[in-house]
C-alpha cells in the first residue's frame, strides 16, 4: 500500500464514544506526523450532518478505509458496536482488502477476532513506534526523527494529563483503609504492567472495591508515563 500520487489514504479509528479524549490524542498524533498522507474519519472527530443516517455514514467511511485503528480501553471491550465495527473490518483485513490494527489501553489483551492480530499498546513509546512504521510503509513517507520524537513526546503529555483528569474525577469517599492498601499496591511493585495486573486480579474477585481499582490503575499508569 504505498501513495506515490500523494492522494490520501482513508484511515477509519473504530472507538467507543465516551473514549473520545483518549481517541482524539490519537488522532492528533497520526496527523501531525502523517497529515499529507492520510484522511482520518473517527466518528467523534468527523460530526455528521443534520438528516445524514450515521450508521450509513460510518459504515460508508469504514468501507472506504484502507487501515483501521480499532481503539479497546476497559470500557469498551464489551460493547456491541464497537466490536460490530472491528468485525466488519476483520473481515476485510482476512480477505486483505484493509489493514486492521487493534490498539489497547489500560486492558491486558485484546477480544477476539482482534487477537488474532499484531496489536498496539497505547501507553507504550516502543509499541506506538511499531505503528509508525507501519504507515511509514503504508504512506510512502518518511517523516524526519525530530517530527517524531516531538510528536510522541506531546502525546505522552497529553495522556499524562488525561490521566490526571480521569483521577480527579473518581470518588473521595474511600475510607483510610483501602487508601492506605491503594498506596501499598503502587509502592510493592517496581514495575506497573505488573502491579496493574495484580489489582485487576483483585478486582475481578471482587476483593478491592472499584473505585479502589480505578485509582490504582490510573497512578500506575501516571507513574508510567512519569518513570
Amino acid at each position: 500500500m504505498t501513495n506515490n500520487l500523494r492522494t490520501k489514504i482513508p484511515l477509519f479509528i473504530s472507538h467507543l464514544h465516551e473514549d473520545k479524549p483518549l481517541v482524539d490524542i490519537v488522532h492528533h498524533l497520526v496527523d501531525e506526523i502523517f497529515s499529507e498522507a492520510f484522511e482520518i474519519f473517527n466518528t467523534s472527530g468527523n460530526p455528521l450532518l443534520a438528516g445524514v443516517k450515521w450508521r450509513d455514514e460510518i459504515r460508508d467511511a469504514l468501507d472506504k478505509a484502507q487501515v483501521v485503528l480499532v481503539i479497546i480501553t476497559p470500557k469498551s471491550a464489551s460493547r456491541d458496536w464497537v466490536l460490530f465495527e472491528a468485525g466488519a473490518a476483520w473481515l476485510d483485513a482476512e480477505n486483505k482488502k484493509k489493514r486492521l490494527i487493534p490498539c489497547r489501553y489500560n486492558i491486558d489483551k485484546f477480544p477476539s477476532p482482534l487477537s488474532d492480530y499484531q496489536g498496539v499498546e497505547l501507553n507504550k513509546k516502543e509499541s506506538l513506534e511499531t505503528l509508525i512504521d507501519f504507515l511509514k510503509m503504508a504512506s510512502n513517507l518518511n517523516p524526519s526523527e525530530a517530527i517524531i520524537s516531538d510528536s510522541l513526546t506531546k502525546y505522552f503529555d497529553s495522556l499524562s494529563q488525561l490521566t490526571t483528569i480521569e483521577l480527579q474525577k473518581l470518588p473521595k469517599t474511600l475510607s483510610e483503609d483501602t487508601e492506605k492498601f491503594i498506596q501499598v499496591i503502587i509502592n510493592f511493585f517496581s514495575n506497573p504492567s505488573e502491579a496493574m495486573h495484580f489489582a485487576r486480579i483483585l478486582k475481578n474477585h471482587k476483593l478491592i472495591e472499584e473505585d479502589a481499582y480505578e485509582i490504582i490503575l490510573n497512578s500506575l499508569v501516571k507513574q508510567r508515563y512519569s518513570g
